[in-house]
């Protein structure tokens, strides 16, 4: 029961800055940290994702956080964000960049990348 209370509260959430965002985010980015409570890679690449949201912090881009420790939230946040090939990735310890008014993966940055060749990635999507 408490694990669905908290669903229900994320997807609220989600919602809520969905809706806030929604003029913001068309023909820009959203960025998607994949990850789980237990997963290594997923500790690893959590200091490359904040500093990617630091670094391109005033840009329109938005930035979320998906806990694939509930299998089923990658299906429900696909659908909630309409994001058509998100359950292809379900993958912990990446991040995915994904096109904000086509809500397709362009991109996937994972744990090895450098931090310089995440920011190129983003910079050449944001255009």
């Amino acid at each position: 029961m408490r694990a669905l209370a908290k669903i229900d509260q994320f997807y609220k959430q989600i919602l809520r800055v969905f809706n806030a965002e929604k003029k913001r985010l068309i023909k820009q980015l959203i960025i998607i940290k994949m990850h789980a409570d237990w997963c290594e890679a997923s500790k690893m690449i959590a200091p490359k994702y904040t500093s990617l949201k630091n670094k391109f912090e005033g840009n329109a881009i938005l930035f979320l956080e998906l806990d694939l420790t509930d299998p089923n939230q990658a299906a429900q946040w696909a659908a909630t964000l309409k994001i058509y090939n998100l359950t292809n990735h379900k993958e912990t310890g990446q991040i995915l960049v994904i096109d904000g008014e086509n809500r397709f993966v362009l991109d996937k940055l994972h744990k090895n990348m450098l931090f310089s060749d995440m920011v190129k990635s983003v910079q050449k999507y944001l255009g």
